[in-house]
């Protein structure tokens, strides 16, 4: 698939790569949003070492990391012979004569997260004593987004002031959405509104002549990659996934002051505020407040609205009408879809490409 906009973010990673000092960057963002795609765009024609981590144990993960190394370089000391340790392998890299800035990816770091939470200690220790005074760009990928901002962004972490700059990548916008269909004649905004920009959901949507046929063949198919796609966007990152879900649909439905949430639940409002923080923490609500209202944070006039596009059409279509769906009643949800798609969605997603514009 054609790699659209990202030109502030390369502008960004180009100027810390042409930096005399080393450079260590956090690279975060949900997931399918193209954090990958980034990452191997920019280290094209550049001295390398690309690692992508796994949810194997730690050994198979230094294993692999080794072994990319040996692959590189060719150091009798990384054959299979014997396995270092992580210290070991990064001091390796330190000792490297380089003629140019060597980039170090570390994608999907949260999975050394989970093997080892003392994973974070270590890196601290390795950028300190190692990579920090050498000719190296360090850049760690991450999409478990509450994980990497504790474990790396936060000032508990034991990362906190290493790093010489973040990444938080966003999904495309509309402005740039037409590059991926240059030479198809389609509504933008409508397929703008099912994929609110995600460049994994723009490659593997089927799109189909009319906006209805599309919705029918890629979320009313029990078998399609967007029917459950929303329960494996979110179980990596939530616990109770089943109240966040009620919390989104209600949300979906209209009710988006607090005291409506918390009516259509039967939950307290105090205990609404954990949830909603939550949500709002990985970027999947945002809280509007008039412009007036002096204290904001604690203003009782806020709406909760969703913020992701997908999702927002997803709860709203989709996860309501699901027990008909797996049933084979699909033409009765499409005509529900057909009644108000522009109005309960379209519309407000065109509001805000406007104010985007």
């Amino acid at each position: 698939m054609k790699f659209v906009d990202r030109i502030d973010e390369m502008n960004f990673l180009e100027k810390e790569y042409n930096k005399k000092t080393s450079s260590f960057i956090v690279l975060y963002g949900r997931r399918r949003v193209g954090k990958t795609r980034l990452i191997k765009e920019f280290i094209k024609n550049k001295d390398s070492v690309y690692f992508l981590a796994t949810e194997e144990n730690e050994i198979e993960n230094i294993k692999t990391f080794q072994n990319i190394l040996y692959s590189k370089y060719k150091i009798p000391l990384l054959s299979d012979n014997k396995i270092l340790n992580w210290y070991d392998l990064f001091y390796i890299v330190s000792t490297l004569e380089l003629k140019k800035k060597l980039i170090i990816v570390i994608d999907e770091f949260q999975y050394l997260l989970q093997s080892n939470k003392g994973f974070p200690s270590i890196l601290q220790k390795v950028w300190d004593e190692y990579l920090k005074d050498k000719n190296i760009m360090l850049i760690i990928s991450g999409s478990t987004l509450s994980m990497i901002k504790r474990e790396a962004l936060s000032y508990s972490s034991p990362l906190y002031g290493r790093r010489t700059g973040q990444i938080n990548l966003k999904p495309i916008k509309f402005k740039y959405f037409k590059d991926f269909f240059e030479d198809k004649d389609v509504d933008l905004i409508k397929l703008y509104s099912l994929t609110g920009g995600i460049p994994k959901y723009i490659e593997i949507l089927e799109v189909k002549k009319n906006i209805y046929d599309t919705i029918k063949a890629n979320f009313l198919n029990v078998n399609s990659y967007f029917f459950e796609e929303p329960y494996f966007l979110l179980e990596k990152e939530l616990k109770d996934i089943g109240s966040y879900f009620s919390i989104i649909k209600v949300i979906a439905n209209g009710n988006n002051k607090l005291s409506k949430i918390s009516t259509n639940l039967g939950i307290k409002q105090t205990s609404l505020s954990y949830y909603l923080n939550n949500l709002i923490e990985l970027g999947i609500l945002g809280r509007e407040v008039p412009v007036v209202e002096k204290n904001p944070l604690t203003s009782k006039k806020g709406l909760y609205k969703i913020k992701d596009k997908f999702l927002d059409f997803w709860f709203k279509f989709v996860y309501p009408y699901k027990s008909y769906i797996e049933i084979g009643n699909i033409d009765f949800v499409l005509n529900i879809i057909k009644k108000s798609f522009i109005e309960r969605h379209v519309s407000f997603v065109y509001e805000n490409s406007c104010k985007e514009k």
